[in-house]
């Protein structure tokens, strides 16, 4: 399905032009002498972002994925964000659950704190049709940095099939939804989750992001959320799906009475990822 357009659907996933981000390194430097006043030497952070948002995007194809660490049954793969900005990420794991299983627990945007660590808020905005729809997130972010929150629009495809499903999200702006004192608003926040059926009752589940979170992150602390971010999310989810029972029985029972079987993904190529 196409996405919408209009001044509620403006997309924020351009990098700020030149003299924007000669505005955002002056307004790094005041905070940092403030920061420094109150004795947080933010200086190392301050240089490498400015490295980073000065940093040219050079043309052809995008860095390889690089393992960067395996732990609770999740692969984790990092390469550098587009000008060497923040690091990408994907994660992979399978999932003992059938395919609409994991996607009801997706689909309930409303109860993902329950199962999404640093998860400070997550609520759905509109729902268009349903595989469309706008919701919120605001994620909890380590004293004395600021949380952030995106409104994000979300796209499903590959339902009618359902054995290879890719639910989309991007940052979009949201008249409803103005940015609040106290939380930055994250300027690129776009990534897709995954899942493919692997065997009867087993599912490989991925989850792929970019993002600039926007404000002052050190670079110690970017990595370090590319690290957990996709660990603790898809072992989250995988628990949560195991604890769901009977929750979501309808959902799953309405999407595989619809689903047109197709062969396995081991048995067909799934070497691209979303």
């Amino acid at each position: 399905m196409d996405a919408p357009t209009g001044p509620q659907y403006r997309h924020l996933s351009t990098p700020l032009p030149s003299h924007q981000s000669c505005v955002a390194l002056r307004h790094m430097a005041v905070n940092f002498c403030v920061h420094r006043r109150r004795g947080f030497a933010l200086l190392p952070a301050l240089w490498t972002l400015a490295l980073l948002s000065l940093s040219a995007t050079a043309e052809g194809a995008p860095p390889a994925w690089q393992l960067e660490t395996s732990e609770k049954g999740v692969k984790v793969f990092t390469r550098p964000g587009p000008g060497g900005g923040f690091p990408e990420f994907r994660g992979e794991t399978t999932i003992r659950a059938g395919v609409f299983e994991i996607l009801a627990v997706l689909d309930d945007i409303d109860s993902a704190c329950e199962w999404t660590q640093r998860c400070a808020a997550s609520r759905q905005l509109k729902r268009h049709s349903p595989i469309h729809r706008i919701f919120y997130n605001r994620t909890a972010v380590p004293w004395p940095l600021q949380d952030r929150d995106a409104v994000l629009e979300g796209t499903v495809s590959g339902m009618a099939k359902g054995d290879d499903v890719v639910a989309s999200f991007r940052s979009v702006t949201w008249p409803g939804v103005p940015a609040r004192s106290g939380v930055v608003r994250m300027p690129i926040l776009e990534g897709a989750y995954r899942v493919q059926r692997v065997a009867e009752g087993a599912s490989r589940v991925s989850l792929r992001i970019r993002a600039h979170p926007g404000g002052i992150i050190p670079d110690w602390l970017a990595k370090w959320m590319a690290r957990r971010i996709p660990v603790d999310t898809l072992d989250g989810l995988r628990r949560q799906v195991a604890r769901s029972g009977s929750r979501y029985a309808a959902f799953v029972q309405r999407h595989d009475a619809r689903r047109q079987p197709v062969p396995l993904a081991g048995q067909v190529s799934s070497t691209s990822q979303p």
